[in-house]
């Protein structure tokens, strides 16, 4: 349960129930499951904050879901340009 909730908290953009579940439950942050990384589930909602947050934590830029999208993929297909542009023009990511 502990895990569901955490990429539930991801995928609704939540910076600071993230860090809890990292910093207080021990959760980490390059957990991978079929569904994609902690930032597949960010970028899928344009949380800028959280993406730049899980970025800097280390998440790579061309993690892989189960279907071979990478997180910039997932903002593509989700309409997030903003996260788009982030991803593309501050950390350089091309796929």
């Amino acid at each position: 349960i502990k895990l569901d909730a955490f990429f539930v908290a991801c995928s609704n953009g939540h910076l600071e129930l993230v860090k809890f579940f990292q910093k207080e439950r021990g959760v980490d942050l390059k957990t991978v499951r079929n569904i994609g990384s902690p930032l597949h589930w960010a970028c899928s909602g344009g949380h800028l904050p959280l993406i730049e947050y899980l970025i800097a934590e280390g998440l790579p830029t061309d993690a892989h879901d189960v279907k071979k999208n990478t997180p910039l993929g997932i903002a593509k297909a989700n309409g997030q340009q903003l996260a788009v542009e982030l991803l593309q023009n501050k950390y350089g990511v091309k796929k």
